[in-house]
């Protein structure tokens, strides 16, 4: 659950949460907080607070542009998100980088209620590069993507290139190419993965006693059945219909998109040294920068829905040491 679907989740149970100094203050009927909500309160406060402080602010700004830490004299960092449009995912990196660090996140039409979810990546590059140059029209420009938003940062900075600008820096945090999800690699993948639950399964039922094993096994795919008859649930509310449409929309995108030649540098993050023989194939973007691509390993045990949560202090390290170089540079 984004913090975006959470905070009206606490609307729709009539709770109101505002900022008073660098603490939250909570209004709500009695009952309404649970000991669940109260904890993915304080887990999510960094998140909340971003929400709430960036709410007032964004009507002045190009549609797309999300104010996440807007002050300080660094070079702007402009962050794609996933493929569920989460701005949010950016805040602890964003913290972690300073006050002195400028950050914004580039929000994907399909969130707000007011503009369709577009369905080509060609298409989300045009209006992320059209707000970008009307938010900051001259100048170096860094561009990241996070997971599938990697494939619209890159054409972003692609078609912002093709316009004259400077891309300064292209990272892409934990994003696979998009030749993984073409139609072989996808097969592949997904026969793999059906393999592994099969052999999963028959490892557990021929460690029960003889006389359990085929009631396991038939209880198991009854239990698929049922899963795939019954289907997903339905959104809750308006908000969570427009995230499940984004994520949908997204993901067939990224699927369809075929890259061109970007004629700079990416930077890869890697969430662990693992995460370079996986099946989301990292190193196939090699095949599109011709002007290189540099590795940038996160610790072990990191995988690409952590590298930004509970491992954000050791990726954020490796992100300023380059926002740093590029400083040196100019």
């Amino acid at each position: 659950m984004s913090v975006r679907d959470f905070m009206w989740r606490l609307q729709s149970l009539d709770v109101k949460v505002w900022v008073e100094g660098d603490r939250l203050k909570i209004s709500a009927p009695e009952g309404a907080i649970t000991p669940g909500i109260k904890e993915e309160m304080q887990r999510r406060k960094p998140e909340i607070l971003s929400f709430l402080e960036v709410a007032g602010t964004v009507a002045a700004l190009p549609p797309s542009i999300v104010p996440l830490q807007p002050k300080g004299a660094g070079l702007p960092v402009f962050g794609i998100p996933g493929h569920n449009g989460d701005v949010f995912c950016y805040v602890r990196l964003a913290a972690e980088l300073g006050p002195g660090q400028p950050f914004y996140a580039l929000q994907p039409p399909g969130l707000d209620g007011r503009r369709p979810a577009l369905r080509t990546v060609e298409e989300m590059a045009k209006v992320f590069a059209d707000d970008l140059q009307a938010f900051q029209p001259s100048g170096p420009l860094a561009i990241a993507g996070y997971c599938l938003g990697g494939a619209a940062a890159f054409e972003t900075a692609r078609l912002l290139a093709a316009r004259g600008r400077t891309i300064a820096l292209l990272a892409l945090f934990g994003s696979p190419c998009p030749t993984a999800l073409k139609p072989v690699p996808l097969a592949v993948t997904n026969a793999r993965r059906l393999w592994e639950r099969i052999t999963h399964h028959m490892r557990t039922a021929l460690s029960l006693p003889r006389g359990r094993r085929l009631a396991y096994l038939l209880g198991r795919a009854s239990a698929v059945s049922a899963s795939a008859a019954s289907g997903p649930p339905a959104p809750a509310d308006e908000a969570e219909r427009s995230r499940i449409v984004l994520e949908d929309t997204t993901i067939a995108a990224v699927k369809a998109y075929h890259p061109g030649t970007f004629g700079g540098r990416i930077t890869l993050y890697f969430p662990s040294e693992g995460w370079r023989g996986t099946e989301d194939r990292p190193e196939d973007w090699k095949r599109f920068a011709t002007g290189g691509v540099d590795e940038r390993i996160g610790p072990d045990g990191c995988n690409g829905d952590l590298m930004l949560r509970e491992y954000v202090r050791d990726i954020a390290r490796l992100f300023a040491a380059d926002l740093e170089r590029l400083r040196h540079e100019e």
